[in-house]
C-alpha cells in the first residue's frame, strides 16, 4: 500500500490499516462494495435531537442562525452533528440541515466500506465490529459560512489501540452548497511550498490520552512533523489536497488545515494560516474569500 509516514486526512479506517492495527478477525478480502453503499435515508430514522450543542460559535461572527446538536446512534456508533434553527428561509434551513446530516453519515458509510474492503466480509459484520464516537466543533458560524470540524475516535476488535481522525464540512450559506478545498485554492507547487514552510503557524499535533503535554514534547512533535513534511514530494501533497474529502476549516482570522500523522505523534495535527499569507493562491471567483479577507481587515 503506497503511503507515507505523514499523510493528509483520510478516513478513520485507512488510518487504522496504515498504522498496522490488524484485527484478530481479519479476512483481508476484497468484496463487492455495492452492498455497503446504502442510502443514508435508512440511517437517519434513528437520529435523535438533543437540546443544545456544547460547541459555541465564534462570538466575533455575525450569526445568521442558531445551532442545536443531533445524534445518530447505531450499535457501537455515536455521531454528534449540528443542525441549524431560526433561519429566515425555512426551505434553505432544511436544505442545509440535510447537507450536514448526509455528509457525516456518508463519511460513516465510507468507514464501513473500508472495513469491508480490508477486513470483513459484509456490511453487517463491519458495523458490528466498529466502535466510533464522533463529536463536532463549530469553527465558523457567519451569515456566509458554516465551518464544522469533526473529531472521530474509533477502534475495531484486535487493534493495538484506538485511532483518532478528523472530517470537515464547509457550507456556503447563500448557495446551500458544500465547499471543496480544490474549489477554493489553486493547488500547485507554489501553494505546497508555502504549506511546507508556513510562517504564520505551526503544525500542532493533538496529544494522545494519558500523555502529559509539555513544551519539550511539543517541540519534539513539531520537529518530527516538520521533518516528515519536508520529505514529502510536492506531487503527493498536490494529490492529497485535491481529494474530495480533504479536511480543512475556516475561522474568523485563520484558514485551518489538517493532516493525519503516525499514532505515536498524536494521530492528527492542525495548522492555522493567516488568510493574507495565501491570498495569492485563492481562487478569486469564489465569493467566500471576500467576507474573510474583509473581516480580517487585510491583516
Amino acid at each position: 500500500m503506497k503511503k507515507i509516514s505523514l499523510i493528509l486526512v483520510g478516513s478513520l479506517i485507512i488510518s487504522i490499516v496504515l498504522t498496522g492495527c490488524s484485527p484478530k478477525t481479519a479476512n483481508n478480502k476484497n468484496n463487492n462494495l455495492s452492498k455497503v453503499q446504502q442510502s443514508t435515508d435508512k440511517l437517519t430514522n434513528q437520529n435523535t435531537e438533543v437540546p443544545k450543542s456544547n460547541n459555541k460559535p465564534d462570538t466575533g461572527n455575525n450569526l445568521a442562525f442558531n445551532l442545536v446538536a443531533s445524534t445518530y446512534t447505531n450499535k457501537n456508533i455515536k455521531i454528534n452533528y449540528p443542525q441549524i434553527t431560526g433561519f429566515s428561509d425555512s426551505n434553505k434551513q432544511n436544505q442545509i440541515n440535510n447537507l450536514i446530516k448526509n455528509d457525516i453519515l456518508n463519511d460513516y458509510q465510507k468507514d464501513i466500506a473500508n472495513l469491508v474492503k480490508y477486513y470483513y466480509k459484509d456490511n453487517a459484520q463491519a458495523e458490528d465490529a466498529l466502535t466510533e464516537d464522533v463529536n463536532y466543533y463549530i469553527k465558523l458560524n457567519s451569515t456566509k459560512l458554516l465551518s464544522v470540524l469533526y473529531v472521530k475516535n474509533g477502534s475495531i476488535p484486535g487493534s493495538a489501540h484506538p485511532n483518532t481522525s478528523v472530517h470537515s464540512v464547509n457550507i456556503a450559506i447563500e448557495s446551500g452548497t458544500i465547499l471543496k478545498f480544490k474549489d477554493l485554492i489553486n493547488i500547485n507547487n507554489n501553494f505546497v511550498e508555502k504549506i511546507k514552510n508556513v510562517k504564520s503557524g505551526l503544525w500542532i499535533p493533538k496529544p494522545l490520552p494519558g500523555i502529559e503535554t509539555t513544551d519539550e514534547i511539543n517541540k519534539e512533535l513539531r520537529g518530527a512533523l516538520a521533518s516528515n513534511l519536508s520529505m514529502l514530494q510536492n506531487k503527493d501533497l498536490i494529490d492529497q489536497f485535491n481529494a474530495d474529502d480533504y479536511s480543512y476549516y475556516f475561522t474568523k482570522d485563520y484558514f485551518g488545515m489538517t493532516s493525519d500523522i503516525p499514532h505515536a505523534l498524536g494521530d492528527y495535527a492542525e495548522v492555522e494560516i493567516k488568510y493574507g499569507d495565501i491570498k495569492d493562491n485563492m481562487k478569486p471567483e469564489n465569493e467566500v474569500w471576500k467576507e474573510l479577507i474583509n473581516t480580517q481587515g487585510q491583516k
